[in-house]
């Protein structure tokens, strides 16, 4: 039972964190996206605030 519950976070998290990476596609997007497949394939958990600094830092250090 605890199983099932710490999964349905797990799951909305990924959602969230695809939909940001799809959003804000661009140059520096596409890496993000294949970082969160990869992370989905491996069944790791994906820090979303991890991934927005990680894109934010990318897009910045390019400008």
């Amino acid at each position: 039972m605890n199983n099932a519950e710490e999964k349905k976070p797990f799951m909305e998290m990924m959602k969230l964190t695809i939909s940001f990476s799809i959003i804000s596609y661009d140059v520096h997007g596409q890496d993000t996206i294949i970082y969160v497949l990869r992370m989905i394939e491996k069944n790791e958990k994906i820090n979303i605030e991890r991934t927005f600094s990680s894109c934010e830092s990318n897009y910045e250090d390019k400008l």
